[in-house]
């Protein structure tokens, strides 16, 4: 799996998510089981290149097709890739689900819905989720700039 993962990566880094996917369907092919890194690269890989719809029908797919519980950096790829294709609506969605799936929302997550708002010109909806991650969240260091710039720029 190791050798796999690192391709997957490698790939992901690049934007090349249809090598993601295959890759991930020859290890099944092979009785090589895809863990978190693999589902991770390749949600990644497809927010790279601007797939953000596969992105989350990757992240869907990994509960009720592999049977593999999404894991909170799971949601952040697939948020990250919504929130760079404008998708806010998708991106806050998604955010929400984190919420009701009782997972830790760090500040990355906030942030990708925050930016999402903000690429969309939703500013005051921007300035109203951070007040709202500000009161959640325990430590907040590059998103309070980040933020900031989103909201006040």
């Amino acid at each position: 799996i190791y050798s796999y993962n690192i391709a997957i990566n490698l790939f992901a880094k690049v934007g090349k998510w249809q090598e993601t996917l295959v890759l991930k369907e020859e290890m099944s092919v092979n009785g090589i089981k895809a863990d978190s890194h693999t589902f991770d690269g390749v949600i990644r890989a497809c927010g790279k290149s601007g797939k953000w719809d596969m992105a989350v029908k990757i992240l869907f797919d990994m509960n009720k097709k592999y049977k593999f519980k999404p894991e909170s950096r799971h949601f952040c790829s697939a948020m990250d890739a919504c929130s760079k294709a404008g998708e806010a609506e998708k991106t806050l969605r998604l955010l929400d689900m984190m919420g009701v799936y009782e997972m830790e929302r760090p500040p990355h997550a906030w942030t990708a819905a925050i930016l999402a708002l903000s690429r969309c010109g939703q500013w005051e909806s921007a300035c109203d989720l951070f007040e709202t991650m500000k009161d959640e969240c325990d430590s907040l260091n590059d998103e309070k700039l980040i933020v900031t710039e989103a909201c006040y720029n």
